[in-house]
């Protein structure tokens, strides 16, 4: 079964065991859906859960975005945590918070700014950019009442997250504060201050490593 709705707002708590078709969807509460979300537009303040979900458009997740299978679709910007034990398929991620994919994640663009330990299988796009969140807390209230308070101790006691992946591949990478342990592949890398690498470096064009920086396994350049 399936809902077909043109457009979805809640604010509180929405559930549903079928299905969920809609144009746009504004959620300020939570979405339990057991079956499938496709929109085009989403914007969820507090949390989200689904079997698999594709937002078509863009979309905006404040706090917990947890899919059982995998997500797929055009802009997702998440703001807390992003979970699924399969694979991101999008145009362009952008992540405040934590990762927790196990399957790859995959996109043109992939911006990640890490205020926990996370990992993916492999990471694969275009133009990544990954470092520590400056962000100190998110907060959403509905009619006055936390759902979502995630403090960035980490930032304030300045403890690098740490990335554990197979490895990152893309035309370029920049990394910055944080800890990587896995292997990064690129054209064009820019390995930036406060960041660890523990594993290879494979390059095609250039690699620039800032003197504040730490590489633990071998750099190399390798053929296209």
């Amino acid at each position: 079964r399936t809902l077909n709705i043109r457009e979805i707002n809640v604010a509180g708590r929405l559930e549903a065991s079928e299905d969920l078709i809609a144009e746009s969807i504004t959620i300020a509460g939570s979405i339990d859906i057991a079956g499938h979300i496709e929109c085009s537009r989403l914007s969820i303040a507090g949390s989200c859960k689904a079997r698999d979900m594709e937002v078509r458009d863009r979309g905006k997740v404040s706090g917990r975005l947890v899919v059982r299978e995998n997500i797929g679709g055009g802009e997702l910007k998440v703001a807390g945590l992003l979970k699924t034990p399969k694979s991101v398929k999008l145009r362009e991620l952008k992540l405040s918070g934590k990762l927790d994919v196990g399957g790859t994640v995959e996109c043109d663009y992939i911006e990640l700014k890490l205020s926990s330990n996370s990992r993916a299988d492999s990471i694969r796009a275009r133009e990544i950019l990954m470092e520590r969140s400056k962000e100190r807390e998110i907060r959403v209230q509905l009619f006055g009442i936390d759902l979502i308070n995630i403090s960035r101790r980490i930032a304030r006691r300045r403890v690098k997250p740490v990335l554990r992946v197979h490895e990152v591949v893309a035309d370029h990478i920049e990394i910055y504060d944080i800890i990587l342990e896995g292997k990064l592949r690129g054209g064009s890398i820019i390995v930036g201050e406060g960041a660890v690498i523990k594993g290879d470096v494979y390059y095609t064009e250039d690699i620039a490593v800032d003197e504040r920086a730490t590489i633990l396994g071998r750099v190399e350049r390798v053929g296209t």
